[in-house]
């Protein structure tokens, strides 16, 4: 057997037994019992729940409008309605293959534009996932307080301006440090990347990146008012956006497990029980992936991609890192 299919193997086993013990966990140290979990989801508010639905698709579209910005800003003219398209079916590859060809997906669509080129193409995309991986860690850290510190006005203010301080010294680190040719080495590819996300041409941009996630809180406060969770919209943004940064961490398959761990433990902080919290996690994956997912499926089938050409591009990113590490 191929060495690198065997890795594969034994890391998705590794993933399924961390899932498993996980949820075990949930069941044998919360009390969670099946037939509360049952009555809990039957109760379900539809009211509330049906308009959380179409969430993840505006949560989506605010983002290609993003990354729409950022590329129609390095002069690679990618319409609004196609960003869309490239980043549901990037959505759903991603939710197949995580870490792996979802964010190839977006470059495919683009690479062959006039003055984009692969290089170009996937620094866009990069910087497109910085917005959220800094905006996930700066609010985690503001979230990190208002959860555990019961809003102590010293430690939320000082979390607050050490996000916000972040960006203006991000950009004062890539005015001193400039790479001698930025097209062909891996510090040159992060500076263009980072680039994107400092000084105030990014300035609209990162409000966009803050309406997308206002969007997700207020899709995820209409999932927990659907179950009569009696969380304030912002403790509840605070616990959404600590269970993303857990959820960056790819111990699991699509989240599994983890997803459930990070909302049961921080949920019970306000006396919500293990089974609501599990109802909220399956409504939610139901809200969100599913609906994302079988969309980004029916583009995919509409506008098929060749899978050969996917990991072409993936093999080509993976020569370029391995080629310039420094």
């Amino acid at each position: 057997m191929n060495l690198n299919i065997l890795k594969k193997i034994l890391l998705n086993l590794l993933k399924a037994v961390v899932a498993t013990g996980l949820l075990w966990l949930i069941v044998a140290r919360t009390g969670f019992a099946l037939d509360t979990f049952v009555e809990v989801i039957s109760k379900t508010r539809l009211v509330w729940f049906l308009p959380s639905l179409p969430g993840v698709l505006i949560v989506l579209w605010i983002k290609a409008w993003r990354w729409h910005l950022l590329m129609r800003n390095q002069h690679i003219f990618f319409a609004q309605s196609k960003s869309f398209i490239a980043y549901l079916t990037s959505f759903f590859i991603g939710l197949l293959t995580p870490g792996r060809f979802g964010e190839i997906v977006k470059v495919y669509y683009v690479r062959s534009l006039p003055g984009a080129g692969l290089f170009r193409s996937f620094q866009t995309v990069i910087a497109d996932r910085f917005y959220d991986l800094y905006f996930l860690f700066a609010y985690g850290i503001v979230s990190y307080f208002l959860i555990f510190n019961n809003y102590s006005s010293i430690s939320l203010f000082s979390s607050i301006g050490a996000g916000l301080l972040g960006l203006p010294m991000l950009w004062l680190l890539l005015k001193f440090i400039q790479p001698k040719d930025p097209s062909k080495s891996l510090i040159g590819f992060l500076h263009g990347s980072l680039a994107m996300i400092t000084g105030m041409r990014s300035a609209h941009t990162w409000f966009i990146t803050f309406f997308a996630y206002l969007a997700y809180f207020a899709q995820s406060w209409l999932i927990a008012r659907s179950l009569d969770i009696s969380i304030d919209f912002i403790s509840l943004s605070a616990i959404m956006t600590l269970t993303s940064v857990v959820l960056l961490l790819p111990v699991t398959w699509a989240g599994m497990g983890t997803r459930e761990f990070s909302l049961v433990m921080l949920m019970a902080l306000f006396g919500v029980s293990s089974e609501k919290a599990i109802a909220f996690s399956l409504l939610q994956f139901t809200s969100s992936f599913l609906v994302g997912g079988l969309t980004g499926l029916a583009l995919w089938f509409h506008l098929p991609i060749p899978k050969e050409e996917l990991k072409k591009d993936y093999d080509s990113i993976l020569k370029f890192f391995r080629r310039n590490p420094e």
